[in-house]
C-alpha cells in the first residue's frame, strides 16, 4: 500500500517543482483554483503542495488542465507524468478561482474575473472575431454557449443549455434559447 502511494506521488514531483518556481502571481491564481476545487471536498483542509498533489492525483482530471493552463510552457514537462484532459481547451486571461466541473468544454473568454465556474459541455468563445468579457463569480451551466463581443457582469448565473449572445448585467440569472433574463438584480 505504501509503495503504491510513493509510486503515485513521484509523478507529482515535476509539478511540485514548477509550482514552487512559478512566480507569486501564478501561485496565487493556482491557490485560488485549488480552493474552488477543494470546496467540493467536505472537511478537506489541505493547502499548498499537499492540496496540489491531492488534486493532481484525484479522479478529477479537469484540475490538471487548469493547472497546466496556469503554468503555460513549463507545464509540458508535467504532462508527461500526469496527462491532462484532452477534451478541455482553455485560453484567454482568466483570474484565479477557475473551476471546471467536467470535461468536454471550450473556455476562451477575452478576459474573465475570479471564481469562474464552468460546467460540462459549455462553450465560451468567438463570434465574428470577438470573445466575451466575463466578471467575477460567474456560474455557467452545462451545455451553455457564451459567444461574441459581450460583457457578462459579476455574480451572474447562466442556467444549463442557455445560449448567450447579448450582454448580461451584474447579478442576472438567465436561461433558455433564445436567452431570457429570469432575474435581474435591478428589479
Amino acid at each position: 500500500m505504501i509503495n503504491m502511494v510513493i509510486f503515485k506521488l513521484w509523478r507529482c514531483v515535476p509539478a511540485d517543482i514548477i509550482y514552487k518556481l512559478a512566480g507569486a502571481e501564478k501561485q496565487k491564481k493556482i491557490d485560488a483554483d485549488m480552493e474552488q476545487y477543494l470546496k467540493t471536498e467536505a472537511g478537506n483542509k489541505r493547502k499548498g503542495l499537499s492540496a496540489l498533489n491531492f488534486l493532481l492525483l484525484s479522479g478529477d482530471k479537469t484540475f490538471r488542465s487548469v493547472f497546466y493552463y496556469r503554468l503555460g510552457r513549463p507545464g509540458k514537462l508535467c504532462k508527461l507524468f500526469l496527462p491532462p484532459v484532452k477534451a478541455v481547451e482553455i485560453y484567454g486571461e482568466i483570474a484565479g478561482g477557475l473551476c471546471l466541473s467536467h470535461n468536454h468544454m471550450v473556455v476562451h473568454p477575452h478576459t474573465a474575473g475570479k471564481n469562474l465556474h464552468v460546467c460540462a459541455g459549455a462553450v465560451i468563445g468567438k463570434n465574428n472575431g470577438h470573445y466575451p468579457t466575463i466578471g467575477d463569480n460567474v456560474y455557467i451551466g452545462a451545455n451553455s454557449t457564451v459567444i461574441g463581443d459581450i460583457v457578462i457582469g459579476s455574480d451572474v448565473i447562466i442556467l444549463p443549455g442557455t445560449v448567450v449572445t447579448k450582454s448580461l448585467p451584474q447579478g442576472a440569472v438567465c436561461g433558455g434559447n433564445p436567452m431570457q433574463i429570469i432575474k435581474d438584480a435591478k428589479r
